[in-house]
């Protein structure tokens, strides 16, 4: 972090036209303001992200940064690197079957590594202008995925990617979770527990590939498992 900022504050703001800096989206709130959890409970990475771009807002060259987060990252296949994400879809495929009998309180956004390429293309050719893309702040704010989706709708899209049928939902209360934690003996610490508590982790003027007239590579999860390599029926 110390880094980063030592660059920054070189930079001339009379010669740079813009700054693309990478963060992630889970230090936002729902109204893509830093989160204070993020900082008081995240891992040392998040609370890195967190103090990091909370000391942009002073420099000099704020108002030429556009700062980028990314929402869940899918992207890679047999040639090339799986993004985290995407190398545990076998996990999720693989359980698909029972997963598809559970209805889950949550909500996120996701993207696909191409479509973050394309976004940043763009921002590359044609760096916004104050306001262009709805953000407000001496640094610009640009959250990258698709529109919010519920976890039961990606149950739901999975389960009919591999042919499975629904016939009843078993809902995952809060006192369920807890259930779970306690009979498993499951470690979870001050992040993990607002993670489970906040469950939404969705923002608005999501951007994508959509924002600058291109098609979107990976808009739905089908999308995202056929660019994945996992072929359909598989399960």
């Amino acid at each position: 972090m110390e880094k980063t900022l030592a660059l920054m504050a070189l930079l001339d703001p009379a010669r740079i036209e813009q700054v693309l800096y990478f963060s992630t989206e889970s230090i936002l709130d729902r109204h893509n303001q830093l989160l204070p959890e993020a900082a008081e409970l995240g891992s040392d990475y998040i609370k890195t992200k967190a103090a990091c771009f909370q000391q942009l807002k002073g420099l000099a060259i704020a108002p030429k940064i556009t700062a980028l987060f990314p929402t869940l990252v899918f992207g890679g296949d047999d040639t090339k690197p799986r993004s985290h994400l995407t190398g545990g879809l076998g996990d999720v495929t693989r359980w698909i079957s029972l997963i598809r009998f559970f209805a889950v309180d949550a909500s996120f956004h996701f993207v696909h590594g191409y479509d973050v390429g394309q976004v940043v293309f763009q921002l590359v050719e044609h760096p916004p202008q104050d306001d262009a893309l709805g953000t407000s702040g001496d640094v610009r704010k640009l959250v990258l995925g698709s529109d919010a989706v519920t976890a039961n709708q990606m149950i739901d899209q999975l389960s009919d990617y591999f042919g499975k049928r629904v016939y009843f939902k078993i809902p995952i209360t809060p006192a369920l979770v807890e259930f779970f934690i306690y009979v498993f003996r499951i470690q979870v610490g001050p992040w993990d527990r607002f993670c489970i508590d906040y469950r939404h982790f969705i923002h608005g003027n999501p951007v994508s590939p959509r924002n600058f007239g291109l098609t979107t590579h990976g808009e739905t999860i089908a999308d995202i498992l056929k660019l994945s390599g996992v072929p359909p029926h598989r399960v």
